[in-house]
């Protein structure tokens, strides 16, 4: 309570990291304005924790003297905290939006590409890939999978396309299902890790045509799996609940704050086109590895986080584009 009307989510962490690990943080803001009402609801991960922090009462956040007490109310902590689980997930919270789409029974083997350029149409296309079918099939059928940017863009595809006569067969269009996002997710990260592939990956026959990659050598000394330093981290924020004119830049520096007990930071860039997409740019490929592997699966603001490791290129191909 009698928190100064500059504090933020970041500062409050950092200040009651001192009593442990805090898992989340709220400062209650007036529905309209999102003026700060001076007071904050701060949870730990320990009990112990909680009553350590009650200690800092007194102390100065932001040259005010602040008052650390329990919370009293039931009724306040459930409207303003969220309830979690044993694995620190937010109970009842809104889970990450599905955009992925599932294109089946293809009786051609189609490159991604030419995939790409149909849904294109739809929305922005974040990944297409095209496999064999699983399963016992009686002709050779292939599968797309396409990521899309938002859950709106995907539904539009699956509306407008499923069924439509193209590429020698009725398409079969549909969202996929959560073994199916969990599967894809998983691909492009390990896929990303090793610094193979982009986000338009190649069929096996287009691959076999390609330009072989330079091998490296002794002089290079470079390891694919030691060059990935941007990570990519999606599903934090929903714009359509941001207000503030500037909270692009809130976002990103409490991005940094959070990331940087990673390694040292170069860059963060929030994607204007793509709001959701928070890109950290580390100085070595070991800090980006050590922040994919602990952010990926938290929560933030009752979100569930995915973080991808990403090329460089990708970053400045983003930038370029504002």
């Amino acid at each position: 309570m009698q928190l100064s009307s500059r504090l933020r989510r970041s500062d409050l962490v950092e200040f009651f990291s001192q009593a442990g690990r805090v898992r989340d943080a709220h400062i209650v803001s007036e529905k309209g304005s999102r003026r700060s009402r001076g007071v904050a609801y701060v949870e730990f991960y320990a009990v112990e924790s909680a009553v350590q922090a009650r200690t800092l009462s007194g102390q100065r956040l932001l040259d005010v003297p602040i008052i650390v007490q329990p919370s009293e109310a039931e009724k306040n902590r459930k409207s303003t905290m969220r309830q979690y689980n044993a694995s620190g997930a937010p109970v009842n919270a809104p889970a990450e939006e599905n955009c992925l789409v599932v294109v089946r029974e293809l009786l051609v083997d189609i490159a991604p590409v030419d995939i790409q350029r149909l849904f294109d149409l739809f929305g922005t296309v974040e990944h297409c890939r095209v496999a064999p079918a699983e399963g016992d099939v009686k002709e050779p059928e292939w599968t797309a999978y396409v990521r899309f940017s938002t859950h709106a863009a995907a539904r539009r595809a699956v509306e407008k396309l499923s069924g439509l006569a193209l590429f020698g067969t009725k398409l079969r269009v549909r969202m996929a299902r959560k073994s199916e996002q969990e599967r894809e997710l998983r691909r492009i990260s390990e896929k990303a890790a090793i610094g193979v592939g982009s986000p338009m990956d190649i069929t096996p026959k287009a691959e076999s045509t390609a330009e072989p990659k330079p091998e490296l050598t002794a002089e290079s000394n470079v390891d694919p799996a030691q060059t990935c330093t941007v990570l990519l981290l999606k599903n934090m924020v929903n714009p359509e609940e941001e207000t503030e004119d500037n909270w692009r830049d809130e976002l990103g520096q409490d991005v940094k704050g959070e990331c940087d007990k990673f390694g040292a930071i170069s860059r963060v860039f929030v994607d204007h086109n793509n709001p959701c997409d928070i890109y950290v740019e580390f100085a070595d490929a070991s800090s980006a590895t050590y922040a994919q592997q602990s952010m990926n699966g938290r929560w933030f603001g009752g979100r569930q986080i995915t973080a991808l490791l990403v090329s460089a290129q990708l970053l400045h191909s983003r930038i370029s584009e504002q």
